[in-house]
C-alpha cells in the first residue's frame, strides 16, 4: 500500500483569460454567423418548417478532440500504473498458491502426527535399550510416547508459520488489489476533472456564440452537442448497478458510440 504523499489535486484553473479567449472567440463566430444555420422552407400547407440538420462550430470540434486527447493521454499513464501492479500481483497470486499448498503439507503433517500411537510401536526398543538390562517397558514406552509429542508440537509449530505465511501472501495479493482500485479510480476522476473542464469551455464559448449569432434561437436549437462524452471505462462502477432497468437503459444510452478501447466514436 502507498503511503500518503501529498494533498488532493487541485481542480483545474479556468482563468480569466482562457475564458476570455472562449467567449470572444464565441462572440467572434456569432457576428460572422458561424456556423450557417439552415433557413426554414415553405411546405405545401404554406407553414415554414426548417429541414432538421444539426450543426457545429470549428471551435467546438477543437474542443471535443482536445477532450478526446486529454482522456486518452489519462488513460495510458493509469494503464502504466496499474500495468505494474498487475505484474507484482500476479507475483503476490503465486506466492499465495505457494503457501496453501505449505498449509495443505503442514496440516496433513499435523493429522499423522495426531494418530494413536500402535501399542507395538511402544514397545520398540532402540539399539541402545535393547544391549541394556533393566530398561523396563514402561520407560521405553513413555519415552515413545514423548517422541510423538515432541512430533506433535513441531507439526503445530510448522502449521502455524504456514498459516502465517499465507496470511501474509493473502494480505499482500489484497493489498495490491486495493492498490489497482486506487489507480483506476484516479483515472477515472482525472479523465472527468478533463471533461468538465472542456465542458466549461464550451459553455463560455456558446453562451457567446448564440447571444451574438443573428439566429441565435435556431441555432441554440441545432447545434450538435455529441461531445465530449466520457468513455467508457471513465464511468464509475456504481453507474450501473443497483438501479432500476430503465436507468441502466438511460446510463447505457449515454455511452452509445464508445468502441471497445474507450475511444468514443463521433
Amino acid at each position: 500500500m502507498s503511503e500518503w504523499a501529498g494533498p488532493p489535486a487541485k481542480p483545474l484553473r479556468y482563468g480569466f483569460l482562457l475564458r476570455f479567449w472562449d467567449a470572444y472567440q464565441g462572440f467572434r463566430d456569432g457576428r460572422h454567423r458561424i456556423p450557417a444555420v439552415p433557413i426554414a422552407a415553405e411546405t405545401e400547407s404554406g407553414s415554414t418548417k426548417a429541414p432538421e440538420v444539426h450543426v457545429i462550430t470549428p471551435k467546438l470540434e477543437y474542443l471535443r478532440h482536445l477532450a478526446h486527447d486529454q482522456i486518452d493521454q489519462e488513460r495510458s499513464a493509469c494503464l502504466s500504473r496499474t500495468g505494474r501492479l498487475r505484474g507484482e500481483l500476479a507475483g503476490a497470486e503465486e506466492r499465495r498458491q505457494a503457501a496453501e499448498r505449505e498449509v495443505r503439507i503442514a496440516r496433513q503433517a499435523w493429522e499423522e502426527a495426531r494418530q494413536p500411537v500402535p501399542e507395538e510401536d511402544l514397545k520398540e526398543r532402540r539399539l541402545a535399550e535393547s544391549l541394556r538390562n533393566g530398561r523396563p517397558d514402561s520407560l521405553v514406552r513413555a519415552r515413545r510416547l514423548a517422541d510423538r509429542r515432541r512430533s506433535l508440537a513441531a507439526a503445530e509449530i510448522e502449521w502455524a508459520k504456514a498459516e502465517e505465511r499465507l496470511a501474509a501472501a493473502v494480505q499482500a495479493v489484497e493489498t495490491l488489489r486495493q492498490e489497482i482500485a486506487r489507480e483506476e479510480a484516479d483515472g477515472r476522476a482525472r479523465a472527468r476533472r478533463v471533461h468538465e473542464f472542456v465542458s466549461r469551455r464550451a459553455a463560455a464559448y456558446l453562451q457567446q456564440l448564440v447571444r451574438t449569432h443573428p439566429r441565435g434561437p435556431d441555432l441554440n436549437s441545432r447545434l450538435e452537442l455529441l461531445g465530449p462524452d466520457l468513455p467508457a471505462w471513465a464511468l464509475e462502477p456504481p453507474e450501473f448497478s443497483g438501479r432500476e432497468p430503465e436507468a441502466r437503459e438511460h446510463a447505457r444510452d449515454r455511452t452509445e458510440g464508445v468502441t471497445s478501447d474507450g475511444a468514443v466514436a463521433f
